[in-house]
C-alpha cells in the first residue's frame, strides 16, 4: 500500500564527524562523508499542514481528484535539522554559517538557527519557508503554495568559520520538488509513443485470483533512468502509483471510477530500468466478485504524487473483476480439481497456481497466456463438465502437466522441460515399438 518511509536521526560516522538528520525531509538522507543529500517533497501543503509540528512531515493525500499529493510532505513550518559531531580541533566558539557559496560563506538566509559551534561539534536549523526564499532554482519563493509544478536540485554549505572561510564544511544536497493544489494529470500515449512528461502514461488491467493483472503500461520516457522535470530540476521517477475503487458484481465502471480520488486505496510498484518498467505486475489483495477501477499515478523520488489518468481517457480496460479462474489454475467450478482430480488433491492445483505466480506471471509470454486462459478457460470448463469422456481425457492429459510443473517448481524451468522432451521422446519410442509389434502380428 501506499506510503513513504519516514526514518529519525539516519547517521553516519567517517573519521572526522557524525552526521544526523533529525528532521526535514520526505525520504530518508543519503550520508556519505562530509555531504548529505536531502530528499523533500512539498505537495499540496496548505490542504493539510498549517497545523502540522515542526518536526514532523503530513499526509496531504486526503481526498483529492488528480490533486498531487504527498504521504510524508514537507511544509514551511517544519525545520531542516542537521546536527554534527566533530572532532576538529579548535572550533569551539566558531560562528556557524549557512551558505550557497563553498569559497567564501555568505548568508543568503533570514532566520537561521545556527549557534556557534563547541568543542565536540554544531548544527543548523531553518524552517522550509526560509530556506526556499534563499535557496537559487525555485521559481517561486512561497514553495507550497505555488500553483505550477517547480523544483530545485542546489548544493547549501554550513560549518564553523574563521577568517572568511570555512574551517569544516558540510556539503547539503537539497533535492526540492514542489508541486501545488492544481490538478496534474498525464497525456495518454497508447502504441509506443513517448512525451517529455516523465511518468506513466497509459495501462491496461484485467481480472485475476484475487489480483488484477496489468497486461499494458506505457511510460513517457525513453530511457534507462526515468525522471520528471520540474522547474529548473529533475527528480528521478520512484513508483508509478494505482490508486483503486470498487463496487458489487454489477456495478456501473464509471460510477466506480468517478469515486478513485488520492486517498483512495493504492498499490506502489517500483520503477526499474530495462525494457520492463515495472518490477512487478500485479495489484494484489483484492476481494474475488467485486469490480475494481484504477487510477494511474506517477511518484518521483521526494514522494510526490502527479500525473494521474485523465479522466477524459474513460473506464475501457481501466477496471477488472478478480475472479477464481476455471481450470488449471483455480479450485472453484474447477473441472481439474473437481471434475478431473477430485476434492483430495486440491495439492495438485496450488502446485498450478505457484506455477503461474513464479513462471508465467513474470514474463510477456506467460502473460498472455494467463489473459487467454482467463478469457476461455471457464467456457472450457462448462463444456467439460457435462461430458463424461471429456473429463477422462483431461484426467489423463493433465498428469503429465502436473509432473512438469512439480519438476519445474522443485529443480526449475529447464529440469522441467528437459523431463518433459525426456519424456515425449520415451513416449515416442514406445509408440514405435508397439507399433511395430503390432504389424508384425498383423502380418
Amino acid at each position: 500500500m501506499l506510503g513513504t518511509v519516514f526514518s529519525v536521526g539516519q547517521a553516519q560516522t567517517t573519521a572526522t564527524q557524525s552526521i544526523s538528520v533529525p528532521s526535514g525531509y520526505s525520504q530518508t538522507p543519503v550520508i556519505d562523508g562530509k555531504t548529505v543529500k536531502i530528499y523533500a517533497g512539498w505537495a499540496n501543503a496548505a490542504n493539510n499542514c498549517n497545523g502540522a509540528s515542526a518536526t514532523s512531515t503530513c499526509d496531504t493525500c486526503l481526498g483529492g481528484t488528480d490533486i498531487p499529493c504527498n504521504r510524508a510532505s514537507i511544509h514551511g513550518n517544519m525545520y531542516l535539522q542537521i546536527d554534527v559531531s566533530s572532532t576538529t580541533q579548535g572550533i569551539g566558539g566558531l560562528p556557524v554559517q549557512l551558505s550557497t557559496d563553498a569559497t567564501t560563506p555568505t548568508n543568503n538566509f533570514t532566520n537561521v538557527t545556527a549557534p556557534t559551534s563547541t568543542a565536540s561539534g554544531y548544527s543548523i536549523r531553518i524552517l522550509w519557508r526560509d530556506l526556499c526564499t534563499g535557496l537559487p532554482g525555485i521559481v517561486d519563493p512561497s514553495c507550497g503554495e505555488a500553483s505550477a509544478p517547480t523544483g530545485a536540485s542546489r548544493s547549501i554549505y554550513f560549518g564553523p568559520v574563521k577568517d572568511a572561510k570555512f574551517v569544516e564544511m558540510i556539503t547539503v544536497e537539497i533535492n526540492l520538488s514542489v508541486v501545488g493544489s492544481t490538478a496534474s494529470n498525464y497525456t495518454e500515449c497508447p502504441n509506443g509513443a513517448t512525451t517529455s512528461e516523465g511518468a506513466g502514461c497509459y495501462f491496461e488491467v484485467f481480472g485475476g485470483d484475487e489480483k488484477a493483472y496489468i497486461t499494458v503500461f506505457e511510460p513517457s520516457w525513453n530511457v534507462d533512468s526515468p525522471a520528471i522535470a520540474l522547474g529548473n530540476a529533475s527528480f528521478p521517477v520512484r513508483n508509478i502509483v494505482f490508486f483503486a475503487a470498487s463496487g458489487p458484481e454489477g456495478t456501473a465502471d464509471s460510477a466506480i471510477y468517478n469515486t478513485i480520488t488520492n486517498s483512495s486505496d493504492s498499490f506502489e510498484i517500483a520503477v526499474q530500468s530495462g525494457e520492463d518498467p515495472l518490477g512487478d505486475n500485479r495489484l494484489n489483495d483484492l476481494q474475488n466478485g467485486d469490480r475494481y477501477c484504477f487510477k494511474m499515478a506517477t511518484q518521483d523520488i521526494t514522494g510526490n504524487i502527479l500525473r494521474y489518468t485523465p479522466n477524459t481517457s474513460g473506464t475501457t480496460n481501466k477496471c477488472a473483476e478478480p475472479n477464481d479462474v476455471a481450470g488449471i489454475l483455480t479450485d472453484k467450478e474447477c473441472f481439474i480439481a473437481t471434475a478431473a482430480f477430485g476434492s483430495s488433491l486440491n495439492r495438485h492445483v496450488q502446485k498450478f497456481r505457484e506455477f503461474r505466480n513464479q513462471f508465467l506471471a513474470g514474463s510477456e509470454w506467460g502473460k498472455k497466456f494467463i489473459q487467454v486462459y482467463y478469457k476461455y478457460g471457464s467456457q472450457a470448463a462448462t463444456v467439460i463438465k457435462k461430458h463424461e469422456t471429456l473429463k477422462t481425457l483431461v484426467r489423463g492429459a493433465l498428469w503429465p502437466l502436473l509432473i512438469f510443473v512439480e519438476i519445474s517448481l522443485q529443480w526449475g524451468i529447464l529440469w522441467g522441460v528437459f523431463s518433459a522432451l525426456l519424456t515425449l521422446l520415451v513416449l515416442r519410442r514406445t509408440w514405435q515399438i508397439l507399433k511395430l509389434q503390432w504389424l508384425k502380428r498383423a502380418s
